[in-house]
This record gives C-alpha cells, structure tokens and sequence, in this order.
C-alpha cells in the first residue's frame, strides 16, 4: 500500500501540473488553475487513486504526452518532438491502449506537419517526425522485447516437441493415442494447430532435426 501510494501520489503530480500546463498553453494561467482543480476534485481521481491500477497512471501521461505535442507545434521544435516521443513510450510501456487516446491529436499534427513539408518544403518537421518514430519505437521495443523474445522460445520449443510427438498432455496422453479426437481427460487434441498450449508439457526431447526447420 505504502509502495503504490508514493507511485500514485507521483503520477498525480503530473496530472495536476500538466494539466494547469495545458490550460495555461491554451488560454492563460487562470484557466491552468481551474482545470487542475476541477480534475482534482474529480470522483473519478479518487477512485482510481488508492487501488493498485494501470489507469491512474494513463491519465496523466496522456495529459503530459498531449501538451508535448502541442507544444511541439505540429512537429517544428525538435525538443519538444523529443519530449513527446518518451512520454509517448513511456504511456505505451504503461499500458498498450494508451495510444488510442492521442491518435486525434497525433493524427492533426500529423497531417498539419505534412502539409507544411510539402507547402514550405520544411523537411524538419519530416525529421522530427522520424525521430519521434524512432525514439518511441526503441523505447517501446527495450520494455517488450525480453517478453516477446521469451514467448518467441517457448513456441520454439513447443512446436518442435509437436513435430517429434513428444508432446502430451496433463494426463500423460500422446497425440497418436486419439487419433483427430481429443483426450476426453485433459482435452489435449492430436492437431498442433488446435493443441491447448495451457494444457501440454513437454516430455521428451529428440535429437533428430526437426520438421519445423
């Protein structure tokens, strides 16, 4: 509790400044103060505020990651692109779907960016935006790799225990043992493609080179 309040409490302070940061880049400081008081007193914030979620931390990397664009201003200033880019990774590293609350704002800027490009033939803001590209893509990337490397393995191996038939389920059944039926003890089916990897181990392995490659 102790843990996941200090975290909370953090990604509360960038909700409430990038929000007053927001309300003051569109309008005056005024306007910063009333919006961070208003998203303050939203029950919404304290619902999501003492539970151990991903969302209260979504909401105010999506505020910061808007005012970045924004103040990137369609991808002309290089720093503020650079801004947007690892708050946009480091939204997408939080949560996959956080990417789907900036795709209006992000596509505008886009299309005003390409305008400009090929208006003004301002070939920055086609730079910019293949560095915010690139920059979120290794951040992203860095996070998700080791999962998706090791998921990689695991199939590996699951699939060459498929091909050699050392593959059975959690009653000890072989694929060969049913035929295309499935074992009406563990529901393991002879067909690789419809085998439940949840319910398979593997028993054995073989030395012979595998049909997979």
């Amino acid at each position: 509790m102790l843990v996941n309040g200090i975290v909370n409490t953090f990604y509360l302070f960038i909700l409430l400044l990038f929000t007053y940061l927001l309300g003051r880049k569109i309008k005056d400081e005024t306007t910063g103060i009333i919006a961070a008081v208003l998203v303050a007193l939203y029950p919404l914030t304290y619902d999501l505020y003492f539970p151990v979620s991903l969302d209260f931390p979504l909401m105010g990397l999506t505020v910061m990651s808007l005012y970045m664009l924004l103040c990137s201003e369609h991808f002309s200033k290089t720093g503020y692109s650079v801004l947007f880019a690892l708050s946009f990774g480091w939204g997408l590293m939080i949560k996959q779907p956080f990417g789907a609350f900036l795709i209006g704002p992000l596509m505008c800027s886009l299309c005003a960016a390409a305008r400009t490009v090929y208006i003004q033939n301002d070939y920055r803001r086609l730079f910019n935006v293949l560095l915010v590209a690139v920059l979120s893509y290794v951040i992203v990337m860095v996070y998700y790799f080791p999962g998706i490397y090791r998921l990689t393995l695991g199939m590996g191996a699951w699939s060459q225990a498929a091909c050699h038939g050392t593959i059975s389920g959690t009653c000890g059944c072989l694929p060969s043992d049913y035929g295309n039926r499935s074992c009406p003890r563990c529901s393991l089916l002879s067909l690789p493609a419809e085998r439940s990897v949840s319910s398979a181990k593997l028993t054995g392995t073989s030395k012979e080179r595998c049909c997979y490659g």
